[in-house]
């Protein structure tokens, strides 16, 4: 049979190298053949930019590289729970932020609908993981306090990257993720600009001497919204109760205008009904 031996040589059009290609092709070998060899060694070459689950990777800094950046499981810190999920608003001015928490038993990809209402009027969601099954105990509380603001250095640092506007955003969290969030929403921070959180501030919480949720409420804290699926009183775990402990020390602070709590609302959706026209109205959206 015979065989003859070609050079192709290439450069790419992303990198600017220039790679030589040889191999043996039979007389008889289809060209279709030949141009598909053709067509994966420049692809090879192109791939950069895209990650091996096809994700696409977040621009380089060191090289100006660029292209969609990832918005799943990007981590925001070196440990390995320190990653984050963003749902983007689709707008052409930078969006605001919601940040959500998510409760124990599942991960930051555990979201609801709350992300499309909140989409549907132009605001993002990132929801963040931390410790995931946390055991009560302080350090583990003190870890997530720690991270989120780790992460909300992250997210002020790729703004721009990812189009949010982070002088606008809304605390939020549900049952444990609320705890994690709780010390920020109430840290002063003028980005904070409002909190909304489901089934807030479990029972477990309140069992210790070291600390409680009412210490962190001050006369900054910002407009905040909780909601709960059971009636005042309950005995799952998150009882309204505990929500109208903070409401009480809103008002012992003169700012009780700037809280309200929803109870007996059932499960989703109704925990975040009107979580979108709420998060808009309180940023002028």
């Amino acid at each position: 049979m015979s065989m003859r031996q070609l050079r192709l040589r290439i450069t790419t059009t992303q990198t600017g190298k220039t790679m030589t290609l040889r191999f043996r092709r039979s007389l008889h070998t289809p060209v279709l053949t030949l141009t598909l060899l053709v067509t994966t060694a420049c692809s090879s070459g192109s791939s950069k930019g895209t990650s091996d689950t096809g994700q696409h990777a977040a621009p380089n800094p060191d090289t100006g590289d660029s292209g969609p950046p990832e918005t799943m499981h990007v981590p925001y810190g070196p440990g390995e729970d320190q990653w984050l999920n963003l749902y983007l608003a689709d707008a052409d001015t930078p969006t605001p932020i919601y940040l959500f928490s998510h409760a124990n038993g599942g991960t930051a990809d555990s979201v609801g609908g709350f992300v499309a209402e909140l989409n549907d009027v132009g605001i993002t969601t990132i929801s963040w993981e931390s410790v995931v099954l946390p055991d009560g105990g302080q350090e583990d509380i003190q870890t997530g306090w720690s991270d989120a603001e780790l992460m909300l250095d992250w997210v002020r640092e790729h703004a721009d990257i990812y189009n949010l506007d982070a002088t606008r955003i809304i605390a939020g969290g549900r049952s444990r993720g609320s705890v994690f969030t709780w010390r920020l929403a109430h840290s002063g921070d003028p980005a904070i600009q409002g909190i909304y959180m489901f089934q807030a501030l479990p029972d477990g919480v309140w069992q210790g001497d070291e600390w409680t949720p009412v210490v962190e409420v001050n006369a900054d804290s910002p407009p905040m919204k909780l909601t709960y699926k059971e009636p005042r009183y309950t005995e799952d775990g998150h009882d309204p109760d505990n929500g109208y402990a903070i409401l009480d020390r809103y008002t012992e602070l003169g700012i009780g205008d700037r809280a309200e709590l929803a109870e007996d609302l059932g499960s989703e959706p109704g925990l975040y009904a009107d979580i979108g026209v709420w998060c808009q109205e309180l940023l002028g959206l």
